[in-house]
């Protein structure tokens, strides 16, 4: 409701003058357009890209559901309270988030899409490692404060290199091929890691995410 009376109280400034566009490209030309605007922006195969971009957001949407259950499971064994322990990986996955949204400056505006995913594989990996073997709390408080940080760097950076190199007719395509990807992805992560993780075990699970993180990041290795 808020948002909607702030929006309707600048309305008026948001109004812009109408043009007609005519559009003459076809699906197919379209689908070039795209492929060839991912290409360029990122240096990766089209299919090596959006396939990076499943395998990532699947693990990342099964991420907190996997770690309820390790809480649950080891909430005798915790350094603090049941509640105090979620808070507090919550909070750390949160701020990395913020933090990976707003830095975009110095190093940071180097780093590449695909040096943010390759990082965000590791820290992935590294979290179901420590699942499997050590199940340390405190280290899956820092990888989820990493993880978030990569995360919030990973999207802004893929829309900039592709809008650097896209034709702004195409722009919302660009931008609802990699939403409705994102979006397909989440019942392969909140759904399936989950239910490996209550049927079958754990480990399953964190083995099967693992694989997911690992065709993550052969994918980002493929070339145009």
């Amino acid at each position: 409701m808020i948002a909607g009376l702030v929006l309707l109280s600048g309305y008026e400034t948001l109004k812009l003058p109408s043009a007609t566009v005519t559009v003459t490209s076809t699906f197919r030309q379209l689908l070039r357009q795209v492929r060839q605007a991912m290409e360029a922006g990122v240096h990766m195969n089209v299919l090596a890209l959006l396939g990076s971009v499943l395998f990532l957001n699947a693990v990342g949407a099964s991420v907190d559901a996997l770690l309820n259950l390790y809480l649950i499971h080891r909430a005798t064994q915790l350094p603090l309270s049941f509640g105090v322990a979620i808070l507090v990986m919550n909070t750390a996955d949160v701020f990395g988030s913020v933090a990976g949204n707003l830095l975009h400056t110095g190093y940071f505006q180097r780093w590449t899409f695909r040096g943010v995913m390759l990082t965000t594989v590791v820290a992935f990996e590294g979290l179901f490692i420590n699942l499997l073997f050590w199940q340390n709390y405190w280290i899956v408080v820092t990888i989820m404060m990493i993880g978030g940080f990569c995360m919030g760097q990973a999207n802004p950076k893929l829309m900039a290199s592709l809008l650097k190199v896209a034709d702004q007719s195409i722009v919302g395509s660009l931008g609802g091929i990699i939403n409705s990807l994102a979006t397909i992805s989440i019942p392969i992560g909140s759904v399936g890691l989950v239910l490996l993780d209550n049927i079958v075990s754990p480990e399953a699970a964190y083995l099967t995410a693992m694989g997911l993180l690992l065709a993550c990041g052969g994918c980002l290795f493929i070339r145009r």
